[in-house]
């Protein structure tokens, strides 16, 4: 089922003053934090949603939406659409597991969305949501500040993934295939007032003649990205685009009320959508590329399946592509010690994998 050896995406943050970094704890890198931040509460949200088209037009839908607490952990929300007899299907999973609130769990988050057809008629979309929710409230014995002043926090969130969009015909018209990342954390009751504390979107769009273009907007980094064509890997794609988001670390900064609660909350969404005719998209986040198999599968056969995963594998543990957007980071990386303990993505429940996304 699992593979506790995976590690998923993650967060942490650092506690500072008016100049200096004050050192709390460290979620990340210590066997046992020195001292923790009070989490009151932790609540949670999995959801998957699925369609398929036909000539354009909504045909069916799938979906599954867990909530915790109500539900108990982990969430598994799964949802899967197969056209019997076109050779078409596509698959969503998103997971949320029990968090370890002493060190980051590799199984807390996972997501994956993929769809593919072989059908001229079909084609599909699929998103899937993972969102969590923390009350904290940062003690005074913890950074040595009277109760109620403010301190500055300064976080990171990572992201490790790839969107792959991939077809039959090398010069296939991908437009209306897309797969894209969401990211965005907020906070309330915090002394500034409720708001953003980053957000961002990168996406892999269809073009004609077999082309894609890299969209990003918001304030993920993105100097790290690599696009690469694998289809020389996979004699059977004509067209085999794969965009490697290679544990990229944005940066945020917020504030806190010693000894006063505040929440943060976490939304990471990753979403695809196909063309009909022998088009593939698919997002992973925090998964392992053994999700493709299922759906490619139903669609290619379970050979080609194998041969696109183990390029997908290959890409993530060892780019050969270019920048996919040639310009300065948007943030360095900031303080590696944290008060909130990490949140992960990995694997879901008929998953195995390494990657990881996290926030603190």
């Amino acid at each position: 089922m699992y593979d506790r050896r995976q590690c998923p995406p993650q967060r942490h943050s650092s506690v500072r003053r008016d100049a200096p970094l004050l050192l709390v704890l460290s979620a990340l890198l210590a066997p046992a934090p020195l001292a923790p931040a009070e989490v009151v509460s932790v609540s949670a949200t999995a959801e998957v949603e699925l369609e398929q088209l036909r000539r354009g037009l909504p045909e069916t839908r799938e979906s599954q939406i867990l909530t915790h607490p109500g539900s108990p952990l982990p969430l598994q929300a799964v949802a899967t659409l197969v056209a019997q007899g076109e050779d078409s299907a596509a698959l969503g999973g998103a997971q949320f597991a029990a968090p370890n609130l002493g060190a980051p769990n590799p199984q807390e988050l996972a997501l994956n969305v993929t769809c593919d057809s072989l059908s001229p008629d079909l084609a599909y979309r699929a998103r899937g949501v993972v969102e969590e929710v923390r009350t904290i409230i940062l003690r005074t014995g913890e950074v040595n500040r009277p109760s109620g002043s403010r301190a500055a926090v300064i976080g990171r969130l990572t992201l490790d993934g790839a969107l792959a969009i991939y077809a039959t015909d090398p010069n296939a018209d991908l437009g209306g295939a897309e797969v894209s990342l969401f990211a965005q954390i907020q906070q309330a009751g915090g002394p500034d007032g409720d708001g953003t504390l980053l957000s961002g979107t990168i996406r892999l769009v269809g073009l004609a003649g077999g082309q894609v273009r890299v969209d990003a907007t918001g304030s993920l980094p993105t100097s790290t990205l690599i696009l690469t064509n694998l289809a020389s890997t996979v004699p059977e794609l004509g067209v085999f685009h794969v965009l490697i988001i290679p544990g990229i670390v944005a940066r945020y900064d917020y504030s806190a009320t010693i000894d006063a609660p505040f929440e943060l909350r976490v939304k990471v969404e990753a979403s695809a959508s196909n063309a009909p005719d022998g088009v593939g998209a698919t997002a992973l986040l925090g998964s392992p590329t053994d999700a493709l198999l299922d759906v490619i599968g139903l669609a290619r056969g379970s050979d080609m399946a194998t041969r696109i995963v183990g390029a997908v594998q290959r890409e993530r543990d060892d780019p050969t592509g270019e920048p996919a957007i040639v310009r300065p980071p948007a943030f360095g990386l900031c303080g590696v010690l944290g008060f909130e303990t990490a949140v992960g993505l990995a694997g879901l429940a008929m998953l195995a994998g390494r990657r990881r996304l996290a926030w603190c």
